[in-house]
């Protein structure tokens, strides 16, 4: 057809259920002619449709030897722009003792309109020469080498990783059984406690510090009712009421960011006054426990560092993949690269490692999440129990004990996600509100306290 590039078409193999009469232009027009079902074609654009300029008269001229001249069966043109089926065009034939002519010719072609035509030969006539079975070969060859590029990277990035992972970031074997603990472990908090658990600083886990503040009475918490056009807004406001020299420096650096620097006993803030600045002082007090919990034997080496590093690895890997994609010969290179720099980036956050300690004391915490999850007359069996009388005990009617219980648990029920459950086990022990909570109290509800 017309508008087609010149080229020499290879011999196309219709299979028997296609059907060449089938087949009809893109237009709905005159049915295209296929040479192919029973042989070979050489098919070709005389001038091409890319000239904006107009033709008066386009002929070409097609030499045959007597040999290819006999094996010649069909011949057809074309005329018009790019998709046209207009056959405006005439084909003779003319002969001599040394070769046959074929001749097309057309007239008057305007802009962007071409002559066209294609002459088929019986099937046989040619045959591939090895330029075409190199070509093959060359583009299979980028082919593959385009596949290796895109998926070799990402191969060879997460064996390496996984290898990388077993030998320096898997933590050595726990004790493989939980057991419900139920006292906080001595010497952390729930800062640290969080930090152990998830190998950083948990946004939760700086309410979970403020309440436990508050039960060992160094804040108190006063809820605060504002009428407004409609309904009511609750805000809660922070009274620092004992000294913090004996706190952690984590607690201290909790305390300063509450209440500014150099605060004293009396100091008062609000909370919505923080909502904006509180969780920005995360970074430091999470690069203040990393230091801290590596110093003391908790983790192989700094967890942050080590995070950070493979995090700026891969960052840099899918920056320089991403921009190795534009680069057209080199765009699957780019996209192999970028994802390795995806499959480090991810597994950053397993490569921080606990030492044998450090195991030890995330299954006492997960003991202690699994002790807070108990049922109340499992709770009793447990502290009831030879090992849990050893530790402490709890008379079930001792009011004074339960309340004990609930409030040195509470922050780390609020680090776990589990504090309403741990109230509703705890409903009505208060006969009046705790002496660090100030506001609305109906009737001891423990679980408005937990919300």
């Amino acid at each position: 057809r017309a508008g087609i590039k010149p080229f020499w078409r290879e011999v196309l193999q219709l299979d028997e259920a296609d059907n060449p009469d089938d087949l009809v232009s893109a237009t709905g027009d005159v049915p295209l002619v296929w040479f192919q079902e029973s042989g070979d074609e050489f098919y070709w654009d005389v001038n091409g449709d890319q000239w904006t300029q107009t033709f008066g008269a386009v002929t070409a001229r097609i030499h045959l030897t007597d040999e290819l001249s006999a094996n010649q069966s069909k011949q057809v043109c074309y005329t018009g722009s790019f998709g046209s089926r207009s056959q405006n065009c005439l084909i003779s034939n003319s002969s001599d003792k040394q070769e046959s002519l074929i001749t097309v010719e057309a007239s008057d072609l305007g802009s962007n309109q071409t002559l066209t035509f294609a002459v088929g030969f019986n099937k046989g006539t040619f045959t591939l020469g090895p330029e075409i079975a190199e070509e093959k070969r060359r583009q299979a060859l980028l082919v593959g080498a385009a596949v290796g590029a895109g998926t070799l990277p990402p191969v060879l990035t997460l064996t390496f990783m996984i290898h990388r992972w077993r030998k320096y970031g898997r933590d050595p074997r726990g004790r493989g059984v939980i057991v419900p603990e139920y006292l906080p472990p001595k010497g952390f908090n729930a800062l640290s406690g969080g930090f152990i658990l998830e190998e950083t600083l948990p946004p939760k886990a700086v309410s979970a510090a403020i309440v436990e503040l508050a039960v060992k009475h160094y804040l108190v918490i006063s809820e605060i009712k504002k009428k407004q056009f409609i309904g009511s807004s609750t805000d809660y406001e922070l009274e620092l009421t004992k000294d913090v020299s004996a706190l952690s420096e984590e607690q201290n650096k909790v305390i300063s960011a509450l209440f500014e620097e150099n605060p004293t006993i009396g100091s008062t803030v609000k909370l919505s006054s923080l909502r904006n600045k509180l969780y920005s002082d995360l970074k430091e007090i999470n690069e203040m426990l990393a230091i801290k919990l590596s110093s003391a034997g908790y983790f192989v080496g700094n967890p942050a560092k080590t995070r950070n590093k493979y995090i700026g690895r891969g960052v840099a890997l899918i920056i320089a993949g991403v921009a190795l994609s534009f680069t057209g010969v080199l765009a699957p290179l780019g996209i192999g690269l970028a994802i390795s720099g995806a499959i480090i980036t991810i597994f950053a956050k397993a490569m921080p490692a606990r030492t044998k300690t450090g195991v030890e004391t995330r299954d006492y915490l997960l003991g202690l999440k699994e002790y807070i999850n108990l049922a109340e007359k499992d709770r009793l069996k447990v502290l009831q129990s030879p090992h849990g009388a050893q530790k402490t005990t709890l008379d079930p009617s001792d009011q004074k004990q339960k309340i004990k219980l609930f409030e040195d648990m509470l922050p780390y029920a609020i680090l776990f996600g589990l504090e309403k459950d741990w109230a509703k086990e705890f409903q009505d022990i208060y006969t009046q509100p705790p002496d660090w909570y100030r506001g609305n109290w109906p009737s001891g509800n423990t679980a408005y306290l937990a919300s």
